[in-house]
């Protein structure tokens, strides 16, 4: 048994610490005004908005639209899907569409979100 145990806790740790994704911090100092408009449509229209996914009932919500997203900012449900389990896009988007946000992007829309989803 314990010969198993030796074995076995090594290759846990590493599949339990290979399954997680890194939550992105709070951006200490977003030096420009993020807003959905200017900044952070075209990064939801690029990997969220698309036909299968979130635009015209495909997915819940659609986020072709300011308004589309409000529920989902109310909820915090677009903060914690994108920045904190960081599952949206999902990796299995259409060839087409990213399968994850660049940092850039990341860093884009952790300041729109911290700076109260401005339009």
């Amino acid at each position: 048994m314990k010969k198993s145990f030796i074995f076995l806790f090594p290759l846990v740790c590493f599949l339990v610490s290979s399954c997680n994704r890194d939550r992105l911090d709070p951006p200490e100092d977003c030096e420009t005004e993020v807003t959905y408009t200017a900044d952070v449509k075209s990064i939801i229209d690029n990997s969220c908005a698309y036909a299968g996914c979130h635009i015209n009932g495909a997915a819940p919500g659609d986020f072709s639209s300011y308004e589309g997203l409000e529920v989902f900012k109310e909820g915090d449900e677009f903060r914690r899907r994108t920045l904190e389990i960081m599952n949206m896009p999902p990796n299995y988007a259409p060839a087409d569409r990213p399968k994850s946000l660049t940092e850039e992007e990341l860093e884009l829309i952790n300041c729109w979100v911290q700076n109260d989803y401005k339009e």
